[in-house]
């Protein structure tokens, strides 16, 4: 069950096939998967229905150069949105360092604008203080150009900067 502008929308699912490949040498990782499946969607408040075919495609490339790594995905979940990141990380000691970007795009659109659009850009670092235990800091800067603003922000613009910081623990 799906909700969009406070409408409850009902999708099913059937058919659903795919595959997936990987690659791993070295240093090198590389994924792709694509799916594809019948779509039964049905809007009771309007009495209309969507039926028809999904396909999701994901691809993901990861290149470690020694310290240093470059990872990109990118996703196509046809007919609702497509999204990517970018991003690079720098290990020195106990820390590492990273630069982040991603871009996510709602299918639908009104007049011509998408009805959700933003894209991040993101600085970090992780410090382990030990084999189980980190420490991170996070400081994202979120551009919303689209029709409604995801973040409901005081300019009503949808942009924000958002800094986090977490303590995680492995068991």
């Amino acid at each position: 069950m799906t909700y969009l502008f406070g409408e409850n929308i009902e999708r099913e699912f059937t058919g659903i096939k795919g595959v997936g490949f990987e690659v791993n040498r070295d240093s090198t990782i590389f994924k792709m998967s694509y799916t594809v499946a019948d779509l039964d969607e049905t809007r009771p408040t309007v009495a209309s229905e969507n039926d028809g075919e999904i396909t999701f495609l994901d691809v993901y490339f990861q290149q470690n150069f020694g310290p240093m790594s470059v990872m990109l995905e990118y996703n196509d979940y046809d007919p609702f949105y497509q999204s990517y990141f970018v991003s690079g990380t720098y290990t020195l000691g106990k820390n590492t360092f990273y630069l982040m970007n991603s871009k996510f795009t709602l299918d639908a659109e009104i007049g011509g604008t998408p009805i959700e659009e933003h894209d991040t850009n993101s600085i970090g670092v992780r410090h382990n203080l030990s084999t189980t235990t980190a420490l991170k800091f996070d400081i994202s800067m979120i551009n919303d150009t689209g029709f409604f603003a995801v973040n409901q922000d005081s300019a009503n613009d949808g942009d924000a900067t958002i800094f986090t910081t977490s303590l995680d623990f492995m068991f």
